[in-house]
């Protein structure tokens, strides 16, 4: 068991240690294109991003943005749907299409010979799809029975919540889940003329990272992509999103969500205006220090009371706005109590450093993490991603453990004096 766990992270190290090269560059349509190249791996993964997400939907038609991206997989003008998914499997991989709250995303993972045709079938599944009503209709069905699902679990019901309470009147409010209604009132005009707005160059991003020729990954990518209408000067950034700052809360929130369960939740919450690239080692040190295994809160929470049995701390963080929340489970009676601690708790961490032995934990934890990401062209591929939606510079492994380990005890401190200082909160019960 021991030597299998060393080979393991041999393996990891050296995968993390290759100079991985990278090539970024913009095509005269403005669309981004990034290679990186990983020689010692086996595989290549294509990830085609288009900019704007689930918070890109319309006013009354919710669900529009997540129906488009299930749409792409329903055929194109030469394909259908059938010969789509069979395709991708002949080239050993699997085409996927997603939304999220930034962007859509086409994706594909597949070994190193198969890379070309691969970027083809992933770009014509964007370019060329059939968007037919039939198409349609089925996949609201779908998403509406998803949603149900989805509403069908007691957390869904308190996230909603705390979504409304932190963000009443902004765009962030759409991180909650899409009404049946609005997914209903969704019709295939709407969605044709939405994708119209996606063939854009300033909304496009293809990312390779694998085993591959770069020089041939530009080439194709030339061909395929910059037949795309060119965004125009004051548009280059379509692929990054920007959200006015949500407004402080006026006064304390407090919420009582009623659903059948046998685990109440509690969450405390309040908006931000999101985490700038140099804060986003700070802050993820800082929800580590909180909301840690064997941490601050759920070791006074969890082992010094017993009261519940998971606590989370962290947040959503989006290009001028964000929130924090602290979120757990426990019996109903132990919620007030939960409160006071969380609420001290953040008081605490915003007037004093945390301690040198908290701070080396969370580092080592982060790095952690931060080495599994990197592990698979498919987890490097996604970083890639982030940091390209969120506006940060692309780095690697080690830059991003320099950056953690750079933090200080006192930027945590000055850091959680700004989001928290003198703010007020909003709390969600729900049992």
């Amino acid at each position: 068991m021991v030597k299998s766990i060393l080979i393991s992270l041999s393996a990891l190290l050296f995968l993390l240690s290759l100079n991985a090269s990278g090539v970024e560059q913009r095509l005269p349509n403005g669309v981004r294109v990034l290679v990186e190249t990983r020689p010692a791996t086996e595989t290549v993964t294509i990830r085609l991003i288009i900019g704007g997400g689930n918070l890109d939907d319309p006013p009354g038609k919710s669900g529009l943005v997540r129906l488009h991206a299930a749409l792409l997989l329903r055929g194109t003008a030469n394909k259908t749907g059938f010969e789509l998914a069979r395709a991708a499997e002949e080239l050993g991989g699997r085409l996927a299409a997603y939304s999220r709250s930034l962007s859509e995303t086409i994706s594909i993972t597949v070994p190193a010979e198969s890379a070309e045709p691969a970027l083809r079938l992933a770009i014509e599944t964007f370019q060329t799809p059939r968007l037919e009503p039939a198409d349609l209709a089925k996949e609201q069905d779908l998403l509406v029975g998803e949603m149900a699902t989805e509403r069908d679990q007691p957390s869904t019901a308190r996230r909603d919540a705390v979504y409304h309470a932190v963000f009443p009147g902004h765009p962030l409010s759409r991180l909650a889940l899409p009404p049946d209604k609005e997914i209903r009132a969704v019709t295939i005009e709407d969605l044709r003329a939405f994708h119209r707005t996606r063939l854009n160059g300033g909304r496009l991003a293809l990312l390779v990272v694998g085993n591959c020729d770069p020089s041939r990954i530009d080439s194709l990518a030339r061909e395929l992509l910059g037949t795309v209408a060119p965004a125009e000067a004051s548009a280059r950034e379509l692929i990054r999103p920007s959200f006015s700052p949500p407004q402080p809360l006026p006064s304390e929130v407090s919420q009582r969500v009623s659903h059948r369960t046998t685990q109440a939740e509690l969450t405390v919450a309040l908006p931000t205006a999101g985490i700038g690239d140099s804060d986003r080692p700070a802050f993820a040190l800082l929800s580590h220090v909180l909301g840690g295994f064997q941490e601050r809160l759920y070791d006074e929470i969890r082992e010094e009371h017993g009261w519940a049995y998971s606590i989370d701390a962290g947040g959503e963080n989006f290009p001028g706005a964000g929130l924090f929340e602290v979120t757990t489970g426990a019996e109903k009676e132990h919620l007030s109590d939960i409160e006071r601690v969380v609420r001290a708790d953040l008081a605490r961490i915003a007037s004093s450093p945390v301690s040198a032995e908290e701070l080396t934990r969370a580092v080592r934890y982060l790095e952690t993490s931060e080495a599994r990401r990197d592990a698979t062209n498919a987890g490097r591929a996604a970083v890639l991603a982030e940091d390209l939606l969120l506006g940060s510079p692309r780095r690697s492994y080690d830059e991003r453990v320099a950056r953690l380990r750079a933090v200080r005890p006192e930027d945590i401190q000055a850091l959680a004096h700004r989001l928290f200082a003198g703010k007020h909160l909003a709390v969600v019960k729900m049992y």
